[in-house]
C-alpha cells in the first residue's frame, strides 16, 4: 500500500537521489585516493628537498673550505714564484746581455774577441787591465740568418762590481759600435721582471731628450727627479696618472 501511496514522481526523484549519491560517493572516493597519492608524492618531494638542502649546505660548507685552502694555496704559489724569480735574479747578478753583436764574430778565438770588446767598451789601452770574465756564449738558440736579428751574447763577469762598471759605462754613452754595427748591453734579468720594465717603455720614450732624470731601480720600480724631488713608482700606471699632472706639456 505505500508504494502505492508513494507518487511515481516521488519515487523517479528519490532513485534519481540515489544514483546522485553513488555517483558522488564513487567521485569522492576517486578524490580520496588522489588526495592521498598527492600527500604520498609530497611527502616524497619534500624528503627530497630535505636531502637536497642537506646535501648544498654540505657543499657549500666544504666549498668554503676548498676556498680558504686554494687562497692559501695561491698565496704560496705566489710567495714561491716570487723566491724562484728573486734566486734566479741573484744567479744573473754578475751577468750581461749584448745585442747587435754579429753571429761568427766570436769564432776562432772568443776570449780574445770578448777581451778587446771590453777594452773597447771601457776604453782602456793595451796595458790597462780588463775585468776577469767568467764565462761567455751566445744565447742557446738556433743559430739566425739575415734578416733575423744575431742572438743574444751573454757574458758573465766575474766580480758584479766590473758588471756595475760597464753598465755606468753603457748608460753615460748614447751609442755604441763595434766592428761598424750598433750594439746595446743590458743587465741579465729574469723574463717577468723584462715585461714588468717593458711596460715603463712609453713612460722612458716621452721623457727621452728632456732634461729630466729617470731610471729603473730593482726590481721594476721606476725613478723621476723632478725640481730636485725624487719620485718612485711602483707600476707604470701609477707613473703614468701622476706624472700626468706634474709634467702635463709632456703627458698631455
Amino acid at each position: 500500500m505505500a508504494d502505492e501511496e508513494t507518487p511515481g514522481w516521488a519515487r523517479q526523484l528519490l532513485a534519481e537521489v540515489g544514483d546522485l549519491k553513488t555517483s558522488f560517493e564513487q567521485r569522492l572516493d576517486a578524490l580520496n585516493n588522489s588526495v592521498k597519492d598527492i600527500k604520498k608524492e609530497t611527502r616524497a618531494i619534500a624528503n627530497r628537498i630535505s636531502n637536497a638542502e642537506k646535501r648544498i649546505s654540505d657543499l657549500e660548507d666544504g666549498n668554503a673550505c676548498t676556498s680558504k685552502s686554494l687562497k692559501s694555496l695561491t698565496e704560496e704559489v705566489k710567495n714561491l714564484q716570487t723566491k724562484c724569480i728573486n734566486l734566479e735574479a741573484q744567479s744573473k747578478r754578475n751577468n750581461l746581455v749584448i745585442l747587435g753583436l754579429e753571429e761568427g764574430q766570436e769564432s776562432g778565438n772568443p776570449d780574445k774577441m770578448i777581451i778587446d770588446l771590453l777594452r773597447h767598451i771601457l776604453e782602456l789601452s793595451d796595458n790597462d787591465p780588463v775585468p776577469e770574465v767568467e764565462r761567455h756564449h751566445r744565447s742557446l738558440l738556433p743559430r739566425s740568418t739575415p734578416p733575423d736579428p744575431p742572438r743574444a751574447y751573454l757574458v758573465r763577469m766575474l766580480r758584479w762590481s766590473d758588471r756595475q762598471k760597464i753598465l755606468g759605462v753603457v748608460a753615460k754613452r748614447k751609442r755604441l759600435v763595434w766592428e761598424g754595427k750598433p750594439i746595446r748591453i743590458f743587465p741579465d734579468l729574469p723574463v717577468e721582471i723584462k715585461k714588468k720594465r717593458a711596460e715603463y717603455n712609453d713612460i722612458r720614450k716621452r721623457l727621452r731628450g728632456t732634461d729630466i732624470r729617470y731610471g729603473l731601480l730593482y726590481p721594476a720600480r721606476f725613478i723621476v727627479t723632478i725640481e730636485g724631488v725624487k719620485h718612485i713608482y711602483n707600476n707604470a700606471a701609477q707613473a703614468t696618472v701622476d706624472l700626468q699632472k706634474r709634467l702635463p706639456k709632456i703627458f698631455d
